[in-house]
């Protein structure tokens, strides 16, 4: 929320300070235009509660998908395990066939 900019007071306080008439309105023309552009104390409050908010539902969303890695690698990992066991089992099943065909 922009705060008023009193063109007539600024303009008057420069031509009282010395400033000629045409050289105030120019002076309080250029800070007009400027005080269109700059961000109040209420923008900036404004925008790092929006920040706060998209960083927080970020959070979440990271929270989230790292809890489903976590889920699929436990899954990976059991299904990892199962499936050496299963080879060990398979490989000793070779070598006792071996043995007993060559030995």
């Amino acid at each position: 929320m922009a705060t008023a900019f009193d063109t007539l007071r600024a303009a008057t306080q420069l031509q009282e300070a010395g400033f000629e008439e045409a050289h105030a309105r120019a002076l309080v023309t250029f800070a007009e235009g400027l005080s269109e552009t700059l961000a109040t104390k209420d923008d900036l409050e404004k925008t790092a509660t929006a920040l706060d908010t998209r960083i927080n539902q970020l959070e979440a969303k990271m929270d989230a998908e790292f809890s489903r890695v976590r889920t699929d690698m436990g899954v990976l990992r059991r299904d990892i395990v199962i499936w050496l066991g299963g080879l060990m089992i398979t490989l000793s099943g070779l070598v006792i066939a071996a043995t007993s065909v060559l030995g």
